[in-house]
């Protein structure tokens, strides 16, 4: 019984770790290899969407950005619409594991001009589609994921930025892709 405790405690303690370093932690690509579990926009590169962005053993590429507006419009008839004070950005972006080891994928978390940080949002899962909605997901050696996240960001966010990573628990290399918007 205390072997279980004490396995399911550790386990729990490695997916707090996960969710709260997000999707990319640390450091920033060509810094002196301090690290800090903020983006530091100054410090790491800004790529375009339809550009390969490789960091660390990820190779990332944001292939489309549509500004929703404020409702996300269902279309099944058991799904309500979905409305915010803001609005709402759909990402859609590859993502591939270039090492030889599986890395795991918890999200990419996108940053507006203010240096507000924002996470996808959770109760909109439901308007992305089945094959596109990567949440914990293993990536195995040279598979490309595609994959879609919403943001629930403020009407006045602007300069909006995905912040990508090498994937590292720890830290690691980072950059930024601008949106567009």
């Amino acid at each position: 019984m205390l072997k279980h405790r004490l396995f399911l405690g550790i386990s729990f303690l490695v997916l707090v770790a996960l969710a709260c370093g997000g999707s990319q932690s640390g450091g920033s690509q060509g810094s002196s290899g301090e690290s800090n579990n903020e983006p530091a926009e100054s410090a790491a590169p800004v790529h375009q969407v339809g550009e390969d962005v490789r960091v660390g053993d990820v190779r990332w590429k944001v292939t489309e950005v549509v500004d929703e507006g404020p409702t996300l419009t269902s279309d099944n008839q058991f799904i309500e619409d979905k409305n915010t004070s803001g609005k709402f950005v759909r990402v859609t972006f590859d993502i591939e594991n270039l090492g030889g080891e599986v890395k795991t994928f918890t999200g990419m978390d996108v940053v507006d001009g203010q240096g507000r940080e924002f996470k996808r949002s959770s109760d909109v899962f439901s308007f992305i589609p089945q094959d596109q909605g990567c949440a914990l997901e293993n990536l195995n050696p040279n598979i490309v994921k595609t994959c879609q996240a919403i943001y629930e960001v403020p009407g006045d966010a602007t300069e909006l930025k995905a912040f990508v990573g090498d994937l590292s628990l720890l830290g690691g290399d980072e950059a930024f892709i601008s949106l567009g918007l």
